[in-house]
């Protein structure tokens, strides 16, 4: 029973030690991707309505 116990607490510790910094990357650079993604938009939209005043003005 100790045995089992302290192989269920040692994994999970692992686990948990290892996982946060790579979810905080992974987050990172989704919240990176996300605003990159959106200033893209942001600067077509502007590029196209700037094209489409220009033509009809």
């Amino acid at each position: 029973m100790a045995g089992e116990s302290e192989i269920n607490w040692n994994w999970p510790a692992e686990q948990i030690d290892r996982r946060p910094p790579k979810r905080r990357e992974s987050k990172m650079r989704q919240i990176g991707k996300v605003v990159l993604f959106f200033i893209d938009e942001a600067i077509i939209l502007v590029v196209l309505g700037y094209i489409l005043y220009r033509i009809f003005t």
